[in-house]
């Protein structure tokens, strides 16, 4: 499995709202950076590593814009742009996808979840990678898209 801090959570202050665009922001940037390596090297979907890379990409991505569907602090275009970004990626996140070769339509976070480097050559994320190297133009709408949401997220 993909490995996952299960460190004992502790009361905390919210993050503000500027703190959690930036967090946002840059878990986006990741797997807008991956995407973008994708495209131009197709080979890394050979490397278990940049495998479980994208893995954990998705899953602090989801965790992230998690955050922002809960976010109670004052009223502003930030924070609307926040949970508009959060509801997107949401979507991108957990929309079930038809892959050749995948046992069932899943989701690009639960291959991510249910990513485990030995497996990583035949795993259900792998097969979303190449499927969206076999599709280029929609692979490079949702790049774009996320490209969007990032610019969206500046303070």
């Amino acid at each position: 499995m993909c490995a996952i801090s299960k460190e004992p959570s502790f009361p905390r202050e919210e993050p503000t709202t500027i703190e959690l665009a930036r967090e946002v922001n840059e878990a986006i940037g990741k797997v807008a950076s991956y995407l973008h390596d994708l495209v131009k090297k197709p080979h890394i979907t050979d490397q278990t590593d940049s495998l479980e890379v994208m893995a954990k990409n998705l899953v602090e991505l989801d965790e992230s814009s998690q955050k922002t569907l809960f976010q109670n602090d004052e009223s502003s275009s930030l924070k609307e742009a926040l949970k508009d970004a959060g509801e997107i990626v949401q979507n991108i996140l957990i929309q079930p996808l038809s892959i050749p070769g995948a046992k069932k339509d899943i989701s690009f976070l639960e291959a991510a979840k249910a990513f485990e480097t030995k497996n990583a050559l035949t795993s259900d994320l792998r097969k979303i990678l190449l499927s969206f190297l076999q599709f280029p133009e929609p692979t490079q709408r949702m790049i774009e898209e996320l490209e969007l949401l990032q610019d969206d997220l500046r303070p």
